[in-house]
């Protein structure tokens, strides 16, 4: 399995920014939200549902899986379902917006099962039994058990007990949904997750729920009266990312309890990112687990005057008075979120104890029992811990066309970055997007005038790609760079730029060893132009290798390789700088992340398409040349799968396999790699 360093480079300064983060949903939200092109041709070939009852769309689906049709179309009108949907693998079920409407036909009736991977909802409405806090309602909207790559985008989800239900291992995406009224008190989730969930919701909006997402891990739930203790049972812990979403209000809940949680129980991991908090009592909970809270707005707080209005609070609790094994909320990280009141109700200052938080006021932070937490680069002296490491961090990359959440293990490390030779007046950090100017000075033999150096302790000992994405950098005047670096020491260290060398923007790679070149370098000349673009260091052994990229995905090598040292650098690092003649204000760098996976990869298919007669596969992450072999099936359901033979693919993400292709048959293809 893949494994990762990740930076959220908004928490390397020191001085949070005093500007208010873009938060929120980034477009549109909702069902009603027109079809983009893409996938106005991507649905024309459909079957479309003919009745309004749960068998007529579970015909549907299954003619469409018969036919090798992977769309489903409901059309407008109302929907009523006395039994749930099973959704088959690789099916797009879609509407005309809020006029299809599905609701239940009973108070227990259940909507959609998800049945098989890279399923989708879009442009749908679906209603539960109840939209009030009644606990005479035990409706599901969409349920999905150990699938991969679900998708529910462009819908409104109300009036269920789980709007939407995750759990034994499934990952999937929510996005650009409205989900409110899930009232139902004792449970009412907008987004349930656990045992081992990894769910991305991005782009969303939320209200009047009794938690828009509560989230825990894989416990027995016998053990707690057998044992009097909560256990855990084996298998992957539970991740999930909250990320520019906008959640309101809960007032009409019994104890407006908090918007975001993780439960006694959720000892994975979170991030909370570029959200909008506000017009509610308590934005985020955290009783177990280890995360990111950052880049949030919390606005306008207000509730029941009885009971204290909370911004943030991490404390250890029991599950409804039973302990959890191992449940202690640990290496937690707040940094860069802005509170605004209103009048007369001023967020309160500092961090206050869970014991003192008083009623009818607003907190920033509440605090108990926890372990290893800071806040806004400071760690609260009350939490430290001493001899514990971060535990990794799943980061979930949005899906694109190919509806794959992409994921690596990564690690929260942001405490251990540190800036050699600081110079505050040369970078700035404004919505997690860090902005570096090149001052003069430079790394070079035994001349040490640099200014900002930002390294890390190199995470593994394993071979590793490390990756900076730049959304900008012009460089002009001779010797501007932006370098990565795989750093022992000032005298010792392996440097790939891109700037402005000797006359012209270019490439260059070498490595110095006690302070002297190994050996004269080349420059490779290369205009990267405006656009942003990505450089990547790997690491094979004890040889170092460059790319570059202008999207992300395809990377491409450049030409030679360096040997330096034993394989085990000490950090890792990039840098902005010049010679030391050039003016100290220089050239901007826009840096928007940096990141270190394990080497390599998991290869993966990133598009297939037909010019003609042949059929294209691009292959991402090969980073050695290797043999593939490539197969097609007529049907999905009959696994009818036969050889089209082996084809050789090379390295860097540039070539495509071809076959040959009957002219008037379609056909399902899959490629097959070491």
């Amino acid at each position: 399995m893949a494994v990762a360093v990740c930076l959220s480079l908004g928490l390397l300064a020191q001085e949070p920014g005093a500007s208010i983060p873009a938060v929120g949903p980034r477009s549109p939200v909702g069902p009603d939200v027109p079809l983009n092109d893409a996938e106005q041709k991507q649905f024309a070939r459909r079957v479309t549902v003919e009745g309004r009852t749960a068998a007529d769309v579970q015909a549907a689906c299954e003619r469409a899986v018969q036919e090798s049709v992977r769309v489903v179309f409901l059309p407008a009108g109302e929907y009523v379902f006395e039994a749930e949907v099973p959704v088959p693998e690789g099916l797009t079920l879609f509407g005309e917006g809020s006029p299809t409407l599905i609701r239940t036909h009973n108070r227990d009736t259940h909507l959609f099962r998800v049945e098989g991977d890279r399923v989708r909802f879009t442009r749908l409405k679906l209603q539960g039994a109840d939209p009030t806090p009644s606990e005479n309602n035990d409706t599901y909207g969409i349920t999905v058990s150990g699938k991969q790559n679900v998708r529910i985008d462009h819908c409104e989800l109300l009036g269920f007990s789980y709007a939407t239900d995750f759990n034994s291992e499934a990952t999937a995406q929510i996005d650009h949904c409205s989900i409110h009224h899930n009232l139902r008190d004792g449970l009412g989730y907008g987004v349930a997750l656990y045992s081992g969930a990894y769910v991305l919701i991005i782009d969303n909006e939320f209200s009047q729920n009794r938690h828009s997402l509560s989230s825990n891990g894989t416990l027995d739930w016998g053990s707690g009266e057998r044992l009097g203790k909560y256990l855990h049972m084996p298998g992957r812990k539970t991740h999930w990312e909250f990320r520019h979403n906008r959640v309101g209000s809960n007032d009409l809940s019994v104890y407006e309890l908090s918007a975001v949680d993780t439960h006694p129980g959720m000892d994975g991991t979170f991030v909370v990112e570029g959200n909008l908090f506000e017009n509610l009592r308590h934005g985020v909970d955290i009783r177990d687990g280890s995360g990111l809270i950052q880049c949030n707005l919390f606005r306008n707080l207000r509730g029941k005057p009885f009971r204290p209005w909370l911004a943030i609070s991490i404390s250890y609790d029991t599950h409804n008075g039973i302990p959890v094994e191992g449940c202690m909320p640990h290496d937690i990280e707040v940094a860069e979120n802005t509170f605004l009141n209103v009048g007369d109700q001023a967020f309160a200052d500092g961090v206050i104890l869970e014991e003192s938080a008083p009623a009818g006021k607003a907190v920033k932070y509440v605090l108990g029992q926890a372990e290893n937490i800071t806040i806004e680069g400071q760690l609260v002296p009350e939490t430290q811990k001493e001899g514990t490491v971060p535990p990794p961090i799943p980061w979930l990359q949005e899906m694109g066309e190919e509806g794959v959440l992409n994921r690596r293990l990564l690690q929260n490390l942001t405490r251990r970055w540190t800036i050699a030779n600081k110079d505050v007046s040369l970078y700035a950090v404004s919505g997690g997007v860090c902005r570096v100017s090149s001052g003069n000075g430079d790394m070079y033999w035994d001349s040490f005038n640099y200014r900002n150096l930002f390294r890390i302790p190199c995470p593994t000992t394993n071979d590793f790609c490390a990756t900076i994405r730049l959304n900008g950098f012009q460089p002009t005047n001779d010797n501007v760079q932006i370098a990565l670096f795989a750093y022992d020491s000032e005298d010792n260290h392996v440097r790939y730029a891109y700037g402005h060398l000797d006359g012209a923007r270019a490439f260059r790679f070498f490595a110095e060893t006690n302070g002297e070149p190994q050996a004269a370098f080349t420059d490779i000349p290369f205009d990267l132009g405006a656009v942003p673009f990505w450089m990547r260091l790997t690491k094979q052994g004890n040889v170092y290798r460059q790319y570059w990229s202008t999207n992300g995905v395809v990377f491409h090598r450049i030409d030679g390789s360096v040997a330096y040292g034993d394989g085990t650098p000490d950090y890792l690092a990039f840098w902005v700088g010049a010679d030391f003649s050039f003016p100290p204000s220089g050239t901007p760098a826009t840096v928007e992340s940096f990141e270190v996976s394990e080497f390599p990869d998991y290869p993966a298919v990133t598009a297939i398409g037909k010019s003609g007669g042949t059929v294209t596969i691009a292959v991402q992450n090969l980073y050695a040349a290797t043999t593939a072999r490539v197969d097609r099936c007529t049907s999905l359901l009959s696994n009818d799968w036969t050889s089209l033979g082996s084809f050789e693919v090379s390295a860097d993400s540039t070539n495509v396999v071809d076959s040959a292709l009957p002219s008037t048959n379609r056909f399902f293809y899959r490629i097959a790699l070491p």
